[in-house]
Protein backbone atom coordinates (compact mmCIF):
# COMPACT_ATOMS: atom_id res chain seq x y z
CA UNK A 1 0.00 0.00 0.00
CA UNK A 2 1.10 3.35 -0.74
CA UNK A 3 2.21 5.59 2.61
CA UNK A 4 -0.03 8.60 3.15
CA UNK A 5 0.70 10.45 6.03
CA UNK A 6 4.32 11.26 7.25
CA UNK A 7 5.59 10.32 10.91
CA UNK A 8 3.35 12.87 12.55
CA UNK A 9 0.53 10.20 12.84
CA UNK A 10 2.49 8.98 15.70
CA UNK A 11 1.67 12.21 17.64
CA UNK A 12 -2.15 12.73 16.09
CA UNK A 13 -3.79 13.85 19.88
CA UNK A 14 -1.25 16.87 19.87
CA UNK A 15 -2.37 17.99 16.57
CA UNK A 16 -6.23 17.07 16.81
CA UNK A 17 -5.64 19.41 20.32
CA UNK A 18 -4.12 22.46 17.92
CA UNK A 19 -7.01 21.81 15.58
CA UNK A 20 -10.06 22.17 18.34
CA UNK A 21 -8.44 25.44 19.38
CA UNK A 22 -8.00 27.44 15.86
CA UNK A 23 -10.33 25.34 13.41
CA UNK A 24 -7.51 25.07 11.23
CA UNK A 25 -4.29 23.33 11.11
CA UNK A 26 -0.80 23.17 9.05
CA UNK A 27 1.25 20.01 9.23
CA UNK A 28 4.49 20.80 7.35
CA UNK A 29 5.09 17.85 5.22
CA UNK A 30 2.58 16.13 6.56
CA UNK A 31 2.24 13.80 3.25
CA UNK A 32 4.42 10.96 2.61
CA UNK A 33 7.16 11.32 -0.20
CA UNK A 34 4.94 8.31 -2.09
CA UNK A 35 1.45 9.45 -2.18
CA UNK A 36 2.46 12.67 -3.09
CA UNK A 37 4.35 11.18 -6.28
CA UNK A 38 1.03 9.38 -6.71
CA UNK A 39 -0.59 12.28 -6.97
CA UNK A 40 1.50 14.74 -9.40
CA UNK A 41 1.63 11.39 -11.52
CA UNK A 42 -1.69 11.52 -11.78
CA UNK A 43 -2.17 15.34 -12.28
CA UNK A 44 0.44 15.28 -14.89
CA UNK A 45 -1.86 12.10 -16.60
CA UNK A 46 -4.85 14.31 -16.51
CA UNK A 47 -3.12 17.42 -18.24
CA UNK A 48 -1.31 15.29 -20.40
CA UNK A 49 -4.00 12.92 -21.81
CA UNK A 50 -6.37 16.37 -22.33
CA UNK A 51 -9.02 15.38 -19.88
CA UNK A 52 -12.05 17.64 -19.41
CA UNK A 53 -11.56 20.01 -16.86
CA UNK A 54 -14.60 19.26 -14.18
CA UNK A 55 -14.42 23.31 -13.51
CA UNK A 56 -17.16 26.22 -15.32
CA UNK A 57 -15.25 28.98 -13.14
CA UNK A 58 -12.27 31.14 -14.86
CA UNK A 59 -9.89 30.91 -11.89
CA UNK A 60 -8.66 27.17 -12.51
CA UNK A 61 -9.22 23.55 -14.07
CA UNK A 62 -10.08 20.58 -11.90
CA UNK A 63 -9.77 16.72 -12.21
CA UNK A 64 -11.40 13.61 -10.22
CA UNK A 65 -9.02 12.34 -8.44
CA UNK A 66 -8.65 8.62 -8.03
CA UNK A 67 -7.33 6.81 -4.72
CA UNK A 68 -4.26 4.14 -5.22
CA UNK A 69 -5.32 1.09 -3.53
CA UNK A 70 -8.51 2.26 -2.94
CA UNK A 71 -10.03 0.24 0.18
CA UNK A 72 -7.38 0.42 2.51
CA UNK A 73 -5.94 3.80 1.47
CA UNK A 74 -9.45 5.62 2.07
CA UNK A 75 -10.09 3.45 5.24
CA UNK A 76 -6.49 5.47 6.97
CA UNK A 77 -7.13 8.73 5.12
CA UNK A 78 -11.04 8.99 6.11
CA UNK A 79 -10.16 7.35 9.77
CA UNK A 80 -6.67 9.85 10.31
CA UNK A 81 -8.85 13.08 9.32
CA UNK A 82 -11.70 11.89 11.48
CA UNK A 83 -9.71 11.63 14.83
CA UNK A 84 -7.71 15.17 14.04
CA UNK A 85 -10.87 17.07 13.67
CA UNK A 86 -13.36 14.95 16.18
CA UNK A 87 -15.61 14.11 13.60
CA UNK A 88 -16.71 10.58 13.75
CA UNK A 89 -15.05 8.84 11.19
CA UNK A 90 -17.86 6.50 10.68
CA UNK A 91 -20.01 8.98 9.16
CA UNK A 92 -17.47 10.98 7.08
CA UNK A 93 -18.14 11.08 3.25
CA UNK A 94 -15.81 12.21 0.72
CA UNK A 95 -17.80 14.99 -1.44
CA UNK A 96 -15.47 16.21 -3.69
CA UNK A 97 -11.72 15.03 -4.44
CA UNK A 98 -10.26 17.25 -6.87
CA UNK A 99 -6.77 17.81 -8.78
CA UNK A 100 -6.98 21.52 -9.43
CA UNK A 101 -4.71 23.50 -11.84
CA UNK A 102 -4.79 27.27 -11.05
CA UNK A 103 -4.62 29.02 -14.56
CA UNK A 104 -1.86 31.13 -15.51
CA UNK A 105 -4.42 34.41 -15.95
CA UNK A 106 -5.95 33.42 -12.05
CA UNK A 107 -6.75 36.80 -10.06
CA UNK A 108 -3.36 37.01 -8.14
CA UNK A 109 -5.68 38.46 -4.92
CA UNK A 110 -9.31 37.07 -5.21
CA UNK A 111 -11.85 37.65 -2.43
CA UNK A 112 -12.47 35.46 0.33
CA UNK A 113 -15.18 32.53 0.04
CA UNK A 114 -16.84 30.01 1.79
CA UNK A 115 -17.31 26.37 0.57
CA UNK A 116 -20.80 24.91 0.12
CA UNK A 117 -21.97 22.97 3.43
CA UNK A 118 -21.10 19.89 2.10
CA UNK A 119 -17.54 20.91 2.81
CA UNK A 120 -17.63 20.85 6.72
CA UNK A 121 -13.96 20.06 5.81
CA UNK A 122 -11.69 21.36 3.72
CA UNK A 123 -7.98 19.55 2.78
CA UNK A 124 -5.60 20.62 0.76
CA UNK A 125 -2.43 18.85 -0.18
CA UNK A 126 0.00 21.19 -2.29
CA UNK A 127 1.61 19.53 -5.43
CA UNK A 128 3.30 22.72 -7.23
CA UNK A 129 2.60 26.24 -5.66
CA UNK A 130 4.74 29.78 -6.74
CA UNK A 131 6.84 31.45 -4.33
CA UNK A 132 4.29 34.10 -3.75
CA UNK A 133 1.51 31.86 -3.37
CA UNK A 134 -0.11 31.90 -0.16
CA UNK A 135 -3.29 30.51 1.51
CA UNK A 136 -5.41 33.10 3.67
CA UNK A 137 -7.84 32.04 6.42
CA UNK A 138 -10.15 33.87 8.41
CA UNK A 139 -10.39 31.50 11.64
CA UNK A 140 -11.77 33.77 14.06
CA UNK A 141 -14.06 35.86 12.97
CA UNK A 142 -17.65 35.74 11.19
CA UNK A 143 -17.67 32.33 11.17
CA UNK A 144 -21.09 31.87 10.27
CA UNK A 145 -21.95 28.91 8.45
CA UNK A 146 -22.91 28.74 4.42
CA UNK A 147 -25.72 26.41 4.49
CA UNK A 148 -26.29 26.40 0.84
CA UNK A 149 -24.96 24.18 -1.36
CA UNK A 150 -23.09 26.92 -3.35
CA UNK A 151 -21.36 29.72 -2.87
CA UNK A 152 -23.32 31.89 -5.29
CA UNK A 153 -26.72 31.36 -3.37
CA UNK A 154 -24.69 32.38 0.47
CA UNK A 155 -23.27 35.24 -0.91
CA UNK A 156 -26.57 36.10 -2.63
CA UNK A 157 -28.22 35.98 1.19
CA UNK A 158 -26.27 38.27 3.12
CA UNK A 159 -26.85 41.67 3.80
CA UNK A 160 -24.34 44.79 2.07
CA UNK A 161 -22.85 44.65 6.06
CA UNK A 162 -22.05 40.68 6.30
CA UNK A 163 -20.42 40.70 2.51
CA UNK A 164 -16.33 39.74 2.72
CA UNK A 165 -15.25 42.99 1.69
CA UNK A 166 -16.78 44.79 4.26
CA UNK A 167 -17.05 42.13 7.34
CA UNK A 168 -13.62 41.53 6.94
CA UNK A 169 -12.34 44.96 6.25
CA UNK A 170 -10.25 45.74 9.40
CA UNK A 171 -9.43 42.26 10.50
CA UNK A 172 -5.90 40.86 9.73
CA UNK A 173 -6.13 37.22 8.00
CA UNK A 174 -3.51 34.45 8.55
CA UNK A 175 -1.64 33.98 6.13
CA UNK A 176 0.14 30.75 5.13
CA UNK A 177 3.36 29.51 3.08
CA UNK A 178 2.16 26.29 2.11
CA UNK A 179 5.02 23.93 0.58
CA UNK A 180 4.40 20.70 -1.69
CA UNK A 181 3.83 17.82 0.81
CA UNK A 182 2.26 20.00 3.32
CA UNK A 183 -1.59 18.87 4.95
CA UNK A 184 -3.94 21.81 5.26
CA UNK A 185 -7.25 21.31 7.11
CA UNK A 186 -9.63 23.97 7.91
CA UNK A 187 -13.65 24.06 8.44
CA UNK A 188 -14.45 24.51 4.91
CA UNK A 189 -18.21 25.87 5.30
CA UNK A 190 -17.51 28.77 8.05
CA UNK A 191 -14.18 29.60 7.75
CA UNK A 192 -13.43 32.56 4.69
CA UNK A 193 -10.87 31.71 2.76
CA UNK A 194 -8.61 32.51 -0.44
CA UNK A 195 -5.74 31.54 -2.25
CA UNK A 196 -3.49 34.30 -3.82
CA UNK A 197 -1.21 34.64 -6.52
CA UNK A 198 -2.00 31.24 -7.08
CA UNK A 199 -0.97 31.34 -11.15
CA UNK A 200 0.28 27.85 -12.49
CA UNK A 201 -0.05 26.46 -8.84
CA UNK A 202 -1.48 22.88 -8.66
CA UNK A 203 -3.18 21.41 -5.25
CA UNK A 204 -5.14 18.46 -4.34
CA UNK A 205 -8.22 19.25 -2.12
CA UNK A 206 -10.57 16.70 -0.61
CA UNK A 207 -14.35 17.94 0.45
CA UNK A 208 -15.35 15.84 3.47
CA UNK A 209 -18.68 16.09 6.23
CA UNK A 210 -20.65 14.24 8.88
CA UNK A 211 -23.82 15.51 7.19
CA UNK A 212 -24.23 12.77 4.40
CA UNK A 213 -24.21 15.36 1.90
CA UNK A 214 -23.17 14.43 -1.67
CA UNK A 215 -23.88 17.45 -4.24
CA UNK A 216 -22.20 16.40 -7.03
CA UNK A 217 -21.62 12.46 -6.42
CA UNK A 218 -18.02 12.20 -6.23
CA UNK A 219 -18.07 10.05 -2.58
CA UNK A 220 -16.43 6.49 -2.61
CA UNK A 221 -19.24 4.25 -2.73
CA UNK A 222 -17.73 2.47 0.02
CA UNK A 223 -17.95 5.24 2.51
CA UNK A 224 -19.76 6.55 4.72
CA UNK A 225 -17.43 3.14 6.97
CA UNK A 226 -20.19 2.61 9.72
CA UNK A 227 -20.34 -0.78 8.10
CA UNK A 228 -16.71 -1.48 7.86
CA UNK A 229 -15.98 -1.44 11.22
CA UNK A 230 -13.94 -4.97 10.95
CA UNK A 231 -12.56 -4.32 8.25
CA UNK A 232 -11.42 -1.13 8.92
CA UNK A 233 -9.82 -2.29 11.91
CA UNK A 234 -8.52 -4.94 10.56
CA UNK A 235 -6.05 -2.71 7.75
CA UNK A 236 -5.16 0.15 10.41
CA UNK A 237 -3.96 -2.31 12.41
Amino acid sequence: MIKLFGSWRDNLSEYAADFDKNGFIVIKQGIHAEFLDYAEAQIEQCIDGGDISRSKRRLKQEYLFAFPEQRETVAEFVETIGRLTGLPYEDLIISERHLKVYREDAPQTPPPHKDRRGTQLSIGIPLEVGSDSRLILYPYHELGENTFDSYDLFLASLSEAERPENALRDIDPVVIDTRPGDLIVFWGSTIWHERTNAAGSKVLYFKMNSLGLDPLGENIAALPLAAQKEALSAVLD
